[in-house]
């Protein structure tokens, strides 16, 4: 029954056999799935059953070919990574651009409404002056503000200004008729 004291009295590999299970080792860790972790020298001389002192100094160059493999699913990684950051982008991008036609067109629509609105008000208006074939007049200030006092009782008013508001309101009404009662025409 061998004990765990006993030293293993094998024959020292020949520096081609290690070579070569290096080799072949890493051969099986690199042909595994690409998604799967990286490569390390750790796990490349558990694999060959040899110390990782050895693989540093005397297989450089199976330790190159391994820092070439890192890098390259190093970079396929960064560049795996960055093309989905990529497309979660486009796809934030495409829906704020879909937000902002919309709102577009809703303004669009709006400004379309408000220009026939404003066009079907204007041919009123140039109706209503062909109809009464007068020019706008100009209402003095104090007729306009009288009415808009805001006062509790006629009584004030008549106090304040000598007349009654009923005054104020007829004499309204007739500066706003004769702004649209036809001029004579004095010759």
């Amino acid at each position: 029954m061998p004990t765990r004291d006993r030293v293993d009295r094998r024959s020292p590999p020949r520096p081609g056999e290690i070579r070569a299970r290096l080799t072949k080792a890493l051969a099986t860790l690199t042909a595994r799935d690409p998604g799967q972790s990286r490569v390390t020298a750790a796990d490349l001389c558990r694999l060959a059953d040899v110390s990782r002192n050895s693989l540093y100094r005397y297989h450089t160059p199976i330790l190159a070919a391994l820092r070439h493999d890192q890098g390259v699913k190093s970079a396929r990684t960064r560049a795996r990574r960055s093309a989905e950051r990529h497309r979660r982008e486009n796809a934030a991008l495409r829906d704020r651009l879909t937000k902002v036609v919309a709102l577009v067109d809703h303004y669009f629509a709006a400004y379309r409404e408000v220009t026939a609105l404003l066009k079907r008000r204007d041919r009123e208006l140039a109706e209503l002056r062909t109809r009464l074939h007068s020019q706008p007049a100009i209402i003095s200030a104090p007729y306009l503000a009288a009415p808009s006092l805001h006062v509790n009782s006629e009584c004030a008013v008549k106090e304040a200004t000598g007349r009654t508001p009923e005054s104020f309101r007829r004499k309204r009404q007739n500066d706003v008729e004769s702004c649209f009662m036809p001029r004579k025409e004095s010759k």
